[in-house]
């Protein structure tokens, strides 16, 4: 899961937490370039699950980034006081927000196609990365050919 990783990988990073926390207490022609990147880096991500969730009403680009924007605070805020009770420092909290997270990408996802799982995609990722064909892909799996190559 992408958010989970995200939310870990920023745990442990604290290089980064204060990049951000630069960004956001600055104003200045860096940080808005710093930030500018970072949001170009994460545009072809957002344009293949909005393809993925394109038969829904899901606005999954928003929802992903409210849910980043909570993992950020939970992260960032965490060095001043617990968070709705959650307390970063402590596993037990940290093992909560991951399932939190898990759970809430879990129910995203009853909202598309019953043959577009989270097991389809991880699979179709592999197959790309295989250089199987996408038409062959898109036998196997019975998932359209446009949502393929998007993912």
């Amino acid at each position: 899961n992408i958010l989970i990783g995200l939310f870990q990988s920023l745990s442990g990073n604290k290089v980064m937490q204060e990049l951000l926390k630069w960004e956001l207490a600055s104003n200045n022609e860096t940080s808005q370039r710093t930030a500018q990147l970072r949001e170009l880096h994460t545009l072809p991500l957002c344009q293949k699950f909005s393809n993925i969730f394109s038969n829904t009403d899901i606005d999954i680009v928003t929802i992903s980034a409210l849910i980043i924007g909570g993992i950020y605070y939970l992260i960032l805020h965490d060095k001043l006081s617990t968070f709705s009770g959650i307390d970063l420092k402590k596993e037990s909290d940290k093992q909560k927000v991951i399932k939190a997270i898990s759970k809430l990408s879990d129910i995203l996802f009853t909202f598309i196609p019953s043959s577009i799982t989270k097991e389809n995609i991880d699979i179709i990722i592999k197959m790309r990365e295989d250089n199987i064909p996408v038409e062959k892909i898109a036998y196997y799996t019975g998932i359209p050919k446009e949502i393929i190559v998007s993912i």
